[in-house]
């Protein structure tokens, strides 16, 4: 018997064995509400956000080289469980995929508690994930195999247990860990982290492995699953599902008009199973059978696609939700981990209602499963307020990922159910590993969205954005001339002429304020190749169009100088609105505009230039953006050009434009390196050792571009952003470096 037919049959089935005025309101929502209160699926949830939350306290603890290893082990073992539960479930059956995976996650949720060392926590979270990958596989398509088919729309409800599990984890984790866990970097930098004094994400592992294990008990004492009658008819076990189809008419009182006879009758089932029993040929038709038609293939690669960029968002949203809220709070002035874990436990609660609402769009003529996907994914938009945005996006995701959820185990064909549901939610685990890579790659403590991470910026770190809307604006402007863009490792683009002797090959044509623009994120921006570029009148004339010009300065030394960036000793008055006192604020300029006059000899006079933002991405654990926020630096000179002792100085600011954090210092310099001057350094409220790796990592060659000077090259940079020296170069050299500071 084709599936197809068997569909058709078994709602028939359903229509005579359940659809009466009575039995509508009495056994088939008993039964549903039965499984809705003893099988939740909110162990899925509450296991995927346990990790979620855990993982950095967990960090602090275990001091890992890679901190985004437990998400990678959560959800390559959630791909390997919703492959081989999926796979297992339509060869040996429902009933004991959905007893033991969740016994399986239960037990390893409890031990990842005890975990000893970064590598056994990532094992047992691993092996847990395993169990609970087949969770939500098994309890849409026992669920389903058990509804009449005018109530199949109810699936969709079960995905409002995702938010309760969230919730109560969330909720736990908010008594649990302000106060069993160790002093955060950015508040408490020299405190240790121990077990013993870092407890809160075990008690958590615990308490939410425990619920989870009396789920899995309730699961066989209390639920007493029987095999699917959808799957004992696949299988061609008409007696057996005969017998259980009665069995479940008696216990209700109402009649069963099937028996093995009318089965029988319909013929023997050839495309469902292998004749060769269980075996690789027994996956295969499976497999197969997913793709069989013309009309299936139309139906899979959308859905398989749906479930797929659902899995890059989702994660992304729920998993790094935590230190989302936190980053934020610190921008929003709410620094402490009660409100952040109050604000998570909100957001999850949210969350719960977003599959109500999609079950009765999807039950609505109107909607329909597909439109109410669409809806669902169109009102998934950002939000600003600090709370408001998780909460409205937890809410609207469901929306969309609940339908999904229950849509994908309605039309898939029964006899394949499991497999085509455990082949999608693999999908949906694979690009969870992919959004670790996404955040280890993107600085998810940022403002900036993380879907402008692309896999150009791993190996070239800037915002592609702004780069695409320059070029596109340059040749719309001159179609025929536009330029050529060469990025530069591991910052930087040089942009060079096309038609050289043309008039687009003069400086005089470049658009300086769109220079202006990407130098904010791309610097530094070097014009090589351009003509009129040594010429004072033109360069200045540059210069005004860049901004607010100071005075031009020609001065250059041959000795190398230390890392630092132009104008700390500049200042303006201000008024504290606080006190109403005048004060002193640091002002520098905001850009450099440099043209080399002459060029060193090849090898020597290298000005370097240290990115922010790649330094905040590469700074080692336990060391973050907003423990350096917090940080004060002194200074002291008092012979060479400067003589000046500022104090109180921040170490980190944000950019006035792309409020991205900037880093502001001056390397320490004694008079045995150079007679330029002298500069003594001291942090003011962090431990001594800051200044060795600040040291280190702004010359990191993954941070800091060496950049290599021609005669005729015009370079500007973000001077916030960005901090810079130059290696020294033989005293004889004609080298000339022409500067102009801007606002």
């Amino acid at each position: 018997m084709s599936a197809a037919r068997y569909d058709e049959e078994q709602q028939q089935q359903d229509k005579h064995a359940w659809d009466s005025p009575s039995s509508e309101t009495q056994s088939s929502e008993a039964d549903i509400l039965g499984l809705l209160d003893v099988d939740p699926a909110l162990n899925q949830k509450m296991h995927l956000v346990n990790n979620g939350i855990i993982a950095t306290h967990a960090a602090y603890e275990f001091h890992p080289s890679y901190p985004k290893g437990l998400t990678v082990a959560l959800y390559v073992g959630m791909l390997t469980g919703a492959l081989f539960w999926g796979l297992s479930a339509d060869v040996i059956g429902r009933r004991i995929a959905f007893n033991v995976s969740l016994f399986i996650c239960s037990v390893f949720t409890i031990a990842a508690g005890a975990s000893p060392s970064w590598i056994s926590l990532g094992s047992f979270v691993a092996v847990s994930a395993f169990g609970a990958g087949g969770n939500m596989i098994l309890d849409t398509t026992v669920l389903l195999e058990y509804l009449p088919s005018g109530k199949q729309w109810l699936v969709t409800w079960l995905a409002a247990w995702w938010g309760v599990g969230c919730t109560i984890a969330g909720l736990v984790a908010w008594g649990f860990m302000p106060n069993f866990s160790c002093g955060d970097p950015t508040v408490a930098p020299f405190t240790s982290c121990t077990r013993s004094n870092n407890s809160g994400w075990r008690y958590l592992m615990y308490t939410m492995g425990a619920m989870i294990f009396i789920l899995s008990t309730a699961r066989v004492t209390v639920i007493r699953l029987k095999e699917t009658p959808k799957f004992l008819l696949g299988q061609g076990k008409d007696a057996e599902l005969v017998e259980h189809l009665q069995m479940l008419a008696a216990k209700y009182k109402r009649p069963c008009p099937i028996d093995t006879a009318q089965l029988e009758a319909c013929g023997t089932i050839t495309s469902a199973h292998s004749t060769s029993g269980l075996g690789l040929g027994e996956l295969w038709i499976h497999l197969r059978s997913l793709l069989a038609t013309k009309q299936l293939v139309q139906l899979m690669i959308p859905l398989w696609l749906s479930w797929l960029m659902l899995g890059l968002a989702y994660p992304l949203f729920n998993v790094f939700l935590p230190s989302y809220l936190w980053s934020r709070g610190v921008k929003f002035g709410v620094t402490s981990t009660y409100e952040t874990w109050r604000n998570y436990a909100l957001a999850q609660v949210c969350s719960i209602f977003g599959p109500i609402v999609s079950g009765h769009m999807a039950n609505c003529r109107i909607f329909g499963r597909r439109y109410t996907m669409v809806i669902g994914g169109l009102i998934t938009s950002k939000f600003a307020q600090n709370v408001a945005y998780p909460c409205v996006i937890a809410f609207t995701l469901q929306i969309y990922a609940a339908c999904l959820y229950g849509y994908t185990v309605e039309v898939l064909p029964s006899a394949h159910r499991a497999t085509g549901n455990g082949v999608s939610v693999a999908l949906h685990r694979f690009m969870g590993i992919m959004s670790a890579v996404i955040a280890t790659k993107a600085d998810i403590t940022s403002s900036a969205p993380v879907f402008n991470v692309t896999i150009y910026e791993s190996y070239n770190p800037s915002d592609t954005t702004t780069f695409a809307l320059f070029a596109a604006a340059w040749r719309a402007m001159r179609p025929n001339t536009a330029p050529l863009f060469e990025h530069l490792y591991p910052c930087g683009l040089m942009i060079r002429p096309v038609g050289n002797g043309t008039s687009s090959s003069s400086i005089q044509n470049v658009p300086m304020h769109k220079i202006r623009l990407l130098s904010n994120t791309m610097s530094p921006v070097i014009l090589r190749g351009f003509r009129h570029t040594l010429q004072e009148d033109i360069y200045i004339r540059k210069a005004s169009e860049l901004g607010l010009d100071h005075s031009l300065d020609l001065r250059d030394s041959p000795k190398a100088m230390p890392m630092h960036f132009d104008g700390m000793f500049k200042f303006e008055h201000q008024t504290d609105e606080s006190t109403g006192k005048q004060i002193q604020v640091q002002k520098p300029p905001a850009y450099q505009l440099f043209t080399c006059q002459a060029a060193a000899p090849r090898g020597d006079g290298h000005t370097l230039f240290a990115s922010s933002r790649l330094f905040f991405r590469h700074l080692p654990f336990p060391w973050t953006v907003e423990r350096l926020l917090r940080v004060t630096w002194s200074l002291d000179t008092n012979d060479g050009y400067w003589s000046a002792s500022p104090g109180n100085l921040p170490l980190v600011v944000r950019h006035p434009v792309t409020g991205l954090a900037c880093l502001r210092w001056h390397e320490p310099w004694d008079a045995r390196k150079t007679k330029f001057s002298t500069f003594k350094i001291v942090i003011d409220n962090e431990e001594p050792g800051l200044m060795d790796v600040v040291g280190a990592l702004t010359y990191d060659y993954r941070v800091c571009v060496r950049f290599a000077w021609e005669s005729g090259d015009v370079l500007v940079s973000d001077n916030i952003s960005m901090l810079h020296t130059r290696t020294a170069y033989r005293r004889n050299c004609d080298r000339e470096l022409w500067r102009i500071h801007c606002d």
